[in-house]
């Protein structure tokens, strides 16, 4: 999945929700198709994980997607929160 904000304009995460089925993995978001890591979790089975009200919001570079990648993990659900800024 991905989302990408528009020209001279960045996401800014605030907050992330993730939980997980029956099947240990990892869940990753990145700056970009291929970019930088900006979050990884390792979620055990039936577990996940919570980020919320970051006091330093996670920024992607400019006019670039939010793309999420996960391996193994098979039912899962995965919220991020945020705003868009210069």
């Amino acid at each position: 999945m991905k989302a990408a904000p528009g020209a001279g304009l960045s996401l800014y995460i605030t907050d992330i929700f993730f939980s997980n089925g029956a099947v240990a993995g990892n869940v990753t978001l990145l700056d970009g198709s291929g970019g930088a890591v900006k979050w990884e979790c390792y979620p055990a089975i039936n577990g996940g994980a919570s980020e919320t009200g970051m006091r330093n919001p996670i920024r992607l570079t400019a006019n670039t997607g939010l793309f999420v990648t996960s391996t193994t993990v098979t039912t899962h659900t995965f919220t991020v929160n945020g705003y868009i800024a210069p």
